[in-house]
């Protein structure tokens, strides 16, 4: 980042100290304090690479037991059970159409879960050059998926205490979207969200 630049200035001194040195300090960091899966991903009989797998139940565990999360994904279902037209301004999370036409395991709308907590999650997954960039085009690529509640108001939605990152994958390269390469590496998470669908 500064080699073509001399030292670095303050700003880029700060970035770099930013940057954790140990994996336990990001689980720190994003709520993961939790035993990992290993996965790998086979050729021939051969592990070709390996990742880390956070289960999702454990996390959602520590989730719904910080204060006021139950409440809020209790007020998300109200709001849009209250409100079965979605209006056509968009002005809250909880104004989009799929609330009201999502069903559950039950054949019933999906917020319309009574007593049990219905939670909402948007799937993110993004891959960055992260030893930089040279002037050959990208080096080496790494990816992360976040899943974010969508029951919890935007200030708390992004605050990494409540994002769920199930994994992370090293390259060297990104997979292809076309051939459906990353469908491997998010099982496991589908998995467990089916399992959280199904059985609550």
């Amino acid at each position: 980042m500064t080699a073509l630049g001399g030292q670095p200035n303050f700003f880029q001194e700060r970035a770099l100290n930013a940057i954790p040195m140990q994996v336990e300090t990001v689980e720190h960091r994003f709520n993961l304090g939790f035993e990992t899966i290993y996965y790998a991903v086979y050729e021939h009989g051969k592990p070709l690479k390996g990742y880390e797998y956070y289960p999702f139940h454990q996390w959602f565990a520590k989730f719904i037991a910080q204060p006021n999360i139950q409440q809020y994904a209790k007020s998300f279902c109200e709001e849009v059970c209250n409100n079965p037209v979605a209006p056509s301004d968009k002005v809250h999370t909880w104004d989009g159409d799929i609330y009201r036409t999502l069903l559950g395991p039950d054949g019933k709308l999906f917020v319309d879960g009574g007593e049990e907590g219905r939670f909402l999650f948007i799937l993110h997954v993004d891959f960055f050059q992260s030893e930089g960039t040279t002037g050959r085009g990208k080096a080496r690529s790494t990816g992360i998926a976040s899943l974010r509640c969508l029951n919890l108001p935007l200030h708390l939605r992004d605050d990494v205490s409540n994002v769920y990152i199930p994994g992370f994958w090293r390259g060297p390269k990104e997979p292809s979207s076309p051939d459906a390469q990353l469908a491997h590496l998010l099982e496991p998470l589908m998995s467990d969200m089916e399992k959280a669908y199904t059985r609550g």
